[in-house]
């Protein structure tokens, strides 16, 4: 009987599991893009360095095919940013003419982020230590089960630690920034999706960008004039403005629209 070769990348994926259950908490992991940008970060769980060190930019759909929507001179919003994972992608993607905003409230994690923009000598990134939402404010962030990647606005944790933030909506930090385009916005913030939308219903009617929303924890209405895109498996979803010029990108890749 012939055996088949076990798939390189399965493979290749066990070997780095491996490596983040021998290596200690204390470590920080490293993998490059395809594109050689690299990106860091630390080996804890909910920290942000495992997902991309382990899977690389198949992490999430919308990852892999970023450069597919994304040009030269773009501005690329990254609202709840962590480590930086599609910032970093993004930053080399617009190159020096286009800008990156991150949006990241906590300081973990803008240490992490600011430590990638370092390694890759990025000059377009704005690291902004803050949290968007329907009104500008104080508020409260919640960091349930001690990982960041679960920090909410909803307490689901009663061992939960809470840190003060400066709120801005997303329609004031575009106006502050004096950004003149807005051309792609991720929103990755465990729940409050649809309250940072409705915060930048000025920027989006404007601008009409891609809206990359997760909704896993959530769903999110769609905007106004604006058609919903999927990747089968994604935990999130794509808003594209009708007759965009991303809509046949999605058709290409197998994104599935999704009707009303």
């Amino acid at each position: 009987m012939q055996l088949m070769p076990y798939p390189t990348a399965k493979f290749d994926q066990l070997l780095r599991k491996a490596t983040c259950a021998l290596l200690p908490r204390s470590a920080w992991l490293s993998r490059k893009t395809k594109a050689g940008v690299e990106i860091t970060g630390q080996n804890r769980a909910g920290y942000g360095g495992r997902g991309f060190f382990v899977f690389g930019e198949e992490l999430e759909p919308e990852l892999k095919h970023l450069e597919f929507f994304l040009r030269p001179g773009d501005v690329f919003i990254d609202i709840g940013a962590n480590t930086g994972v599609f910032s970093m992608k993004a930053a080399h993607c617009v190159e020096s003419s286009g800008e990156v905003i991150a949006i990241e409230p906590q300081p973990d994690m803008v240490y992490a982020l600011h430590r990638n923009v370092l390694r890759n000598d990025f000059g377009n990134v704005r690291i902004r230590n803050c949290v968007l939402g329907e009104q500008s404010g104080r508020k409260d962030l919640w960091i349930n089960q001690d990982r960041p990647a679960s920090a909410s606005f909803n307490r689901s944790d009663a061992q939960a630690k809470n840190i003060s933030c400066l709120c801005l909506t997303l329609d004031e930090l575009v106006g502050l920034e004096q950004s003149a385009r807005v051309d792609y916005i991720k929103i990755d913030t465990e729940g409050s999706e649809a309250a940072i939308l409705l915060g930048g219903q000025r920027v989006i009617a404007q601008f009409k960008p891609v809206i990359q929303v997760e909704v896993s924890v959530k769903d999110v209405p769609v905007m106004p004039g604006y058609e919903r895109w999927h990747f089968p498996g994604s935990g999130n979803v794509l808003q594209i403005p009708a007759d965009h010029w991303a809509g046949p990108v999605c058709v290409r890749l197998g994104y599935q629209q999704e009707r009303k």
